[in-house]
């Protein structure tokens, strides 16, 4: 779940959001409808109550809802410092090559949600 606190990954529960309802279906109801529906659910605390306060009727596919969330759970201050990581990485000197390679892909991973 989500709680919305400072150091909270909204991107990490956005993915892993996406990934668990992709494997649920239910007869007449569309992916986007079912991914509205269960969304509040994974919210907690202090995101629970961003999203009630969201006006009813506001939000219509789950491609907003996840914009609106990433807007309010992903600022463009992270964004900024995650461009400077990417473009600024370096290796430290006591790790491998491959701890190296595999630090840089999380950093790509966490931007490819970015709303941009």
């Amino acid at each position: 779940q989500f709680h919305g606190l400072p150091g909270d990954d909204a991107n990490n529960h956005l993915d892993k959001f996406l990934h668990v309802t992709q494997s649920i279906k239910v007869n007449g109801v569309t992916d986007d409808a079912l991914r509205l529906y269960l969304f509040p659910h994974s919210l907690t605390h202090h995101a629970t109550t961003w999203f009630d306060h969201l006006l009813r009727n506001s939000i219509n596919t789950f491609e907003q809802m996840a914009k609106m969330f990433l807007e309010k759970y992903f600022p463009p201050s992270m964004v900024n410092k995650l461009r400077n990581e990417i473009t600024n990485f370096r290796q430290h000197p006591d790790e491998s090559l491959f701890e190296a390679w595999e630090r840089y892909k999380l950093s790509i991973d966490r931007c490819l949600t970015i709303p941009f």
